[in-house]
C-alpha cells in the first residue's frame, strides 16, 4: 500500500523493574493487527549520569517501531503492545510498573522531505531514588516467548494485568486491595487451568467432574461447572491450602459483594495475600511451561517499593505552653533528604544518602534527637519491621540568615532605613533607579510570603511574574552600574542577543551506544 509508512512511538512509564544502563530488552511481533510486517518492541531503563560513580535509574523507555497507515494508527497500536510488555515486565520482575504514558511518535520512513511528528511533553522523573529491582534481561525474553506461543495467552494476559494491578497496592494498609486483584487474576485462570488438567488425565470437564466427587447429572447440583471451578482453585491453583482458600475467597467476596465490613476483609487479606501472589504465580507459570525450569522466576517475592520509611525519635526540651514555633499550627523537622554517592558492583547498585534537618520550634525549646529508624516489608511479607540502628545526628543551630522571613525583614529594614536617611537622593544617577526597582522587589517579595502563607498561591502567581522580570531588570540594572562590566544598555541588549538558548531535553542513547 502506497500510504504505508515506518513510524517510531516512544511510550514512557514510572517503573521499579529497571534494565542495567548497558542492557534492554528487544523483540519482533507478527500479525499485529493494522500493521504491514513486523513490530520492533524495545525495552529499556533512563539512566543519569549525575556526578557519581554509577549512574542514577529512572523512569521506562518503551519504543515501537513498525509500518503503520498513519500516526495514530501507530500510536493506538504502540500503546496497546507497550501495556501488555510492561504488565509482563512487572510479573517478570515481581514489582511494580506503571502505564506507560505517549511521550512521542514521528516518522521515520527513509528518503522524505516532510515527516510527521506529535509529541507530549512528560516531566522527566527526577528526585530521591526510589527503591527498585533490576530485571534479568534473559528471563524477561523467556517469559515472552512462551508467552506469544501459549494457546492460553488471553486468559495469562487477563490474569497478568490483575497481577499487575495488585503489585502498586502491595503496601502496608492496602493488602486487601492487593488481594482483590490477585482473586480476579485466579479466577481468570481457572477455565485454563481446568483446561489444561483435562488435557494432562485425557478427559473432558464432565469426566474431571465426577473424577472429584461432582455429578455432572445430578438433578439437585445444576450448578456442577461452579462447583468444578471451586474445586479447581482450591485444589489446583491453591494446591489444596483450604485455610488460604476460604481466606481468599471470603475477602474477595465481602468486598464485591459488599456483605463484610472492610476491617474483617483487610484481616482475611493480610492472612492470604502474600500466599496468594505465590499460588497465582505459580499458576502462571505453570500454564507457560516454566515453573520447574526456572525456579529463580518463580520464587522471586513480590518488592514492596512504596511502604519504606525514615523516622527520627528525640524530644523536645524547654518551657513553653506550645512547641509551635509561632504562626504554625505544629513543630516539626524540616527533612531534607540528598543523595551523597552511588555505586555499582556487577547488578548491584548502591546509594548512601545524607540527610539533614532544620528544627522549627517554638522559641526556648531545642529538639534533642534519639536515633533514627527505618520501616520496611519483611521478607515474609506479612508485617513490616524497624531497623533501630544507631545514626549519627548532629544538631545544627539555624542560621537565622536563611530564614525567608528573616530575610524579609533585613530586606525592608534596609529599604526603610535607607529612605528615611535622605541618601537616596544623594545616590549616583545609575544608583537611584537600581534603589526604587530593588524597593519594589522586596514590597513584591513580601506581598508574595503573605499569600502564600495564606494558601492563595494562584492569587500570588501574576505577584511573581512581575518578581521574575523585575530581577532580571535587576540584574542588568546592577551590570550597568558596575565598571567592569559594560558601559551601555545596547552593549547589554547585544549581549542578550547573543545567549544560546537553554537545551530543555535531550533523547537519551540506546543501551550499548
Amino acid at each position: 500500500m502506497s500510504d504505508i509508512r515506518d513510524y517510531v512511538v516512544v511510550l514512557r512509564a514510572s517503573s521499579a523493574a529497571r534494565f542495567l544502563p548497558e542492557e534492554g530488552c528487544r523483540w519482533s511481533l507478527e500479525d499485529v493487527d493494522g500493521v504491514e510486517g513486523l513490530v520492533e518492541v524495545k525495552l529499556r531503563t533512563r539512566w543519569v549520569a549525575s556526578g557519581f560513580e554509577a549512574p542514577i535509574p529512572r523512569e521506562l523507555w518503551i519504543e515501537v517501531r513498525g509500518r503503520f497507515p498513519s500516526i495514530d494508527a501507530a500510536i493506538a497500536a504502540a500503546s496497546a503492545l507497550s501495556a501488555t510488555s510492561c504488565v509482563l515486565l512487572a510479573f517478570c520482575a515481581n514489582t511494580y510498573v506503571g502505564s506507560p504514558e505517549l511521550h512521542l511518535a514521528f516518522d521515520a520512513t527513509a528518503d522524505c522531505s516532510e515527516r510527521e511528528f506529535l509529541q507530549s511533553f512528560l516531566p522527566d522523573e527526577s528526585g530521591l531514588i526510589k527503591e527498585g529491582r533490576i530485571v534479568k534481561a534473559d528471563e524477561l525474553a523467556t517469559l515472552i516467548d512462551a508467552f506469544n506461543a501459549s494457546d492460553e495467552h488471553a486468559r495469562i494476559l487477563r490474569a497478568l494485568r490483575q497481577y499487575a494491578l495488585a503489585l502498586p497496592n502491595w503496601h502496608f494498609g492496602s493488602e486487601w486491595l492487593a488481594l482483590e486483584h490477585l482473586y480476579m487474576a485466579v479466577e481468570a485462570l481457572t477455565q485454563a487451568i481446568i483446561r489444561r488438567e483435562c488435557s494432562r488425565l485425557g478427559v473432558d470437564e464432565p469426566a474431571l467432574a465426577r473424577m472429584n466427587n461432582i455429578d455432572p447429572d445430578d438433578p439437585e447440583r445444576p450448578r456442577w461447572k461452579a462447583a468444578l471451578e471451586s474445586w479447581c482453585r482450591e485444589q489446583l491453583i491453591f494446591s489444596g491450602d483450604r485455610a488460604i482458600y476460604t481466606a481468599a475467597k471470603a475477602a474477595s467476596d465481602g468486598l464485591e459483594h459488599g456483605f463484610m465490613d472492610l476491617s474483617k476483609v483487610h484481616k482475611n487479606a493480610l492472612r492470604a495475600v502474600d500466599s496468594t501472589f505465590t499460588h497465582v504465580r505459580v499458576a502462571v507459570l505453570v500454564l507457560l511451561g516454566l515453573d520447574a525450569a526456572h525456579p529463580t522466576l518463580r520464587d522471586r517475592i513480590p518488592m514492596d517499593v512504596k511502604s519504606s520509611r525514615k523516622f527520627i525519635r528525640g524530644h523536645f526540651v524547654g518551657h513553653g505552653s506550645d512547641p509551635a514555633p509561632a504562626g504554625q499550627e505544629y513543630p516539626l523537622l524540616e527533612w531534607n533528604s540528598s543523595v551523597h554517592s552511588m555505586t555499582r558492583s556487577e547488578d548491584e547498585f548502591s546509594a548512601k544518602f545524607t540527610e539533614k534537618l532544620s528544627v522549627r520550634c517554638a522559641d526556648g525549646l531545642a529538639f534533642r534527637p534519639q536515633r533514627m529508624e527505618f520501616l520496611k516489608r519483611g521478607e515474609s511479607g506479612q508485617s513490616g519491621y524497624i531497623n533501630a540502628g544507631q545514626a549519627s545526628i548532629q544538631s545544627i543551630p539555624r542560621d537565622p540568615s536563611l530564614d525567608l522571613e528573616s530575610l524579609i525583614t533585613q530586606a525592608g529594614a534596609l529599604v526603610g532605613s535607607i529612605a528615611s536617611s535622605g541618601t537616596f537622593h544623594e545616590m549616583p544617577p545609575m544608583q537611584a533607579p537600581i534603589f526604587g526597582l530593588f524597593s519594589q522587589q522586596v514590597a513584591l517579595f513580601e506581598a508574595i510570603h503573605v499569600l502564600r502563607r495564606d494558601n492563595r498561591a494562584i492569587e500570588a502567581l501574576p505577584l511573581l511574574d512581575r518578581l521574575m522580570k523585575g530581577s532580571c531588570k535587576l540584574d542588568i540594572g546592577s551590570m550597568v552600574s558596575s565598571d567592569s562590566c559594560v558601559d551601555s544598555m545596547d552593549q547589554i541588549r547585544t549581549k542578550n542577543m547573543q545567549c544560546e538558548p537553554l537545551r530543555r531535553y535531550t533523547l537519551p542513547a540506546s543501551p550499548g551506544t
